[in-house]
């Protein structure tokens, strides 16, 4: 049986807010990537751990966290998900790494997600 048969509405107990990068022009004419906010909802949040890769940052080392976002399948539908989005959870910025082709055969898709590798 898979994760979605047995996966229940309750665990979807975090708040999370998934943005859209946007180009916006500024006073120098230049283009400056910002984020608008597409959605906010609830999700479940499962793999919190560190991965064996710590990649170097300006400031030193940062370990890297990958994790496994449970959002409702129209939440994929109705706002397009695409891997260019990224997730805020708790403050913190994590780039969507996948969004495995599930074919919608559940209520709930899984989202991976990647964070400690850029600055947001």
């Amino acid at each position: 049986m898979s994760i979605r048969g047995r996966f229940n509405a309750q665990k979807l107990d975090q708040r999370i807010r998934i943005d859209k990068r946007v180009e916006t022009q500024a006073a120098t004419g230049e283009m400056v990537p910002s984020w608008k906010t597409k959605v906010e909802c609830h999700a479940a949040v499962d793999g919190a751990r560190a991965s064996g890769a710590e990649p170097y940052a300006q400031s030193g080392i940062r370990s890297v966290a990958d994790l496994t976002f449970w959002v409702r399948a129209d939440i994929y539908t109705r706002y397009s998900l695409v891997l260019t989005d990224r997730i805020v959870w708790q403050g913190q910025p994590y780039d969507i790494s996948d969004i495995p082709n599930q074919q919608l055969r559940g209520r709930f898709i899984a989202i991976f997600a990647r964070t400690g590798l850029n600055p947001g």
